[in-house]
């Protein structure tokens, strides 16, 4: 045998060993990816339910979700309950183009389209496609396309948005990456409200021990300024933080918009949404931004009207929850509202006002004795 004559294969089972390593090469490529996925999927679970506060949790589910599947941009709409989007919290776009872009999104287009279907939507061209309505002219350049619902129990809280993906598109695997953190979001916001709940019993139980300390100490003239004081303190940050993680003031207002500030400006107007200051513990919040729609000839004239409107809207509420009115021109939708919950006993709501002759401001005090009658009647 010459040593430099070469060994050789048949051809055929050549082959077929070159393929059997390439498949292998391949599946071990896969497992490494899916196992590299899963771990950040785990990472971006661990990063969501690691936070209390509402306005930090939505925000921590938009990042998690970007760099779970290498998207540019990402956003979280919360469901209004008069339709389109109450809160919109977006990651990747810089300060300066959201001052050039203007209004942020209200839910038309692609977005509306994932509010009246509450299913995953993945495209590689978001211009493609007929629901999608285009961009400002400020706008970043957006191409693919994942947007996937958030539900809280039962109900649909809003909705993922990513765009931009870092390859050729969004696969089937972000779509299911993405929905499987969505179903872990769900999760921290219940539990993030329920904590402001707590927080919000706790705080008023604590005003309750100090009014009765000050009454079983025998001065009812300070029991009753220490009620006030105590009152006041808690309408103005943790009532807010209730409000402003359950949405019942954009209910309560689109529900009985006409009443709060009579048919001629509910004619031209209607209420979209409440934007809430972000809340800091031990301190006092700042009034909240009412932004209405409004028809385009009647902008002008509710915008002469704004304090009128404040000062009924804030009337209502009996504190100074409103602070500003943005305006947003757009034909009014004129949605049939959702029945308002009955309200409490005019009578025991008066009887409970009564009772604290001590509160000068008639408003406050109404204020107070219908939430006294609320609270009583559950």
């Amino acid at each position: 045998m010459v040593d430099d004559d070469a060994i050789t294969f048949p051809d055929a089972p050549r082959a077929e060993l070159d393929r059997a390593l390439a498949e292998l090469v391949d599946r071990a490529h896969e497992v490494m990816q899916t196992q590299g996925r899963l771990r950040a999927l785990v990472k971006a679970n661990r990063s969501v339910v690691s936070h209390l506060e509402l306005p930090v949790v939505l925000r921590s589910i938009v990042e998690a979700a970007v760099d779970l599947v290498g998207a540019e941009y990402g956003a979280l709409g919360v469901l209004s309950p008069s339709g389109g989007l109450e809160q919109f919290i977006h990651v990747g776009m810089t300060p300066e183009q959201v001052e050039r872009i203007g209004h942020l999104p209200e839910g038309h287009g692609l977005l509306g389209a994932l509010i009246d279907d509450p299913r995953p939507i993945r495209l590689e061209r978001i211009a493609d496609d007929p629901r999608s309505a285009g961009f400002p002219a400020e706008h970043p350049a957006m191409e693919s396309f994942l947007g996937v619902p958030i539900r809280v129990r039962d109900s649909v809280f809003g909705n993922l948005y990513l765009t931009n993906h870092a390859g050729t598109g969004f696969s089937k695997d972000d779509e299911q990456l993405v929905g499987a953190l969505a179903a872990t979001a769900g999760f921290a916001i219940d539990n993030a409200r329920l904590y402001a709940e707590t927080e919000s019993r706790r705080a008023w139980s604590a005003a309750a021990s100090e009014i009765s300390a000050t009454l079983l100490a025998g001065e009812p003239d300070d029991a009753l300024s220490e009620l006030v004081a105590g009152v006041t303190r808690l309408t103005r940050a943790t009532l807010t933080c209730v409000l402003m993680s359950q949405g019942f003031a954009s209910a309560e207002i689109l529900s009985r918009w006409a009443d709060i500030v009579g048919p001629e400006v509910a004619a031209s107007s209607e209420p979209m949404k409440i934007n809430w200051p972000r809340v800091r513990d031990e301190e006092t919040p700042e009034p909240a931004t009412l932004v209405l729609r409004v028809e385009g000839p009647a902008a002008l004239e509710i915008q002469h009207l704004s304090a009128v409107i404040l000062e009924r809207v804030n009337r209502f509420f009996g504190w100074q929850a409103i602070g500003r009115i943005a305006l947003r021109q757009a034909p009014l939708r004129r949605r049939v509202p959702k029945k308002a919950p009955a309200p409490p006993d005019p009578a025991v709501a008066a009887r409970i006002a009564e009772s604290l002759p001590g509160i000068e401001d008639e408003a406050r005090r109404q204020a107070i004795g219908r939430l006294g009658a609320a609270i009583k009647r559950k």
